[in-house]
């Protein structure tokens, strides 16, 4: 079988898989509800979506890694997990933001500007930017968390962007973004568009992960 081209996400509240082969025909596109302790069913995951594609961990000759903004747990362990199957194998890895994969689900003119909204937790949004291209969007490397108090200043001064966000995330977004602001909601975005992403080259670093929280150990007490 010629080399195939994959992409795992784990950012959100669904693990998300993509198989495409090299002439960019998709094979499969995958999602299992899967958050927090669940995550630990992603090997699992992966090896039923790749047994109903009738492929093989060795066809796969380039990963792409959802890297967020999204779960400290989720993306980590898919990002361990990617790491550990490429591993001595002469596979190119590489992570893209699953913003881009957010908005490229949706159809947007080449030279916007768009702002994928997250939901940040503890009363607050996340921000994300980017502006389309001709092949896809790519980000400016600019965010903002955002509470209640700093949203109106933020949407009047990013007025052109488009605002995109999930619709699992809609009713958080939607307690602190200004009414006037006009939202486009993804269902689900689609992660074959993670593959398909021209903002990142394949350079083997997994560091590139953005949490919406870190984890936070406590100094254990002596």
């Amino acid at each position: 079988m010629p080399a195939l081209k994959a992409a795992l996400d784990m950012s959100g509240i669904a693990a998300a898989f993509a198989l495409a082969r090299g002439d960019g025909s998709v094979i499969c596109r995958t999602r299992k509800p899967m958050r927090q302790r669940e995550a630990a069913g992603l090997a699992g995951f992966l090896t039923e979506s790749l047994s109903c594609a009738g492929c093989e961990l060795p066809d796969i000759a380039e990963w792409t890694v959802g890297s967020g903004p999204g779960s400290f747990t989720g993306m980590r362990l898919a990002a361990a997990l990617v790491a550990g199957l490429s591993r001595g194998r002469e596979v190119k890895v590489r992570c893209v933001p699953t913003a881009v994969a957010i908005a490229d689900t949706l159809v947007i003119p080449s030279g916007s500007l768009e702002t994928v909204l997250f939901d940040g937790r503890n009363h607050e949004i996340i921000a994300y930017e980017l502006k389309r291209g001709d092949a896809g969007s790519c980000p400016l490397h600019s965010s903002a968390v955002l509470n209640a108090g700093q949203t109106a200043e933020y949407f009047s001064a990013h007025a052109g962007s488009v605002f995109i966000t999930q619709q699992h995330e809609l009713d958080a977004v939607l307690r602190l973004v200004p009414e006037r602001v006009e939202l486009k909601v993804v269902e689900e975005f689609d992660p074959a568009a993670l593959i398909f992403a021209d903002c990142q080259d394949f350079d083997n670093v997994f560091s590139r992960l953005e949490y919406i929280r870190p984890a936070v150990f406590p100094k254990k007490a002596e």
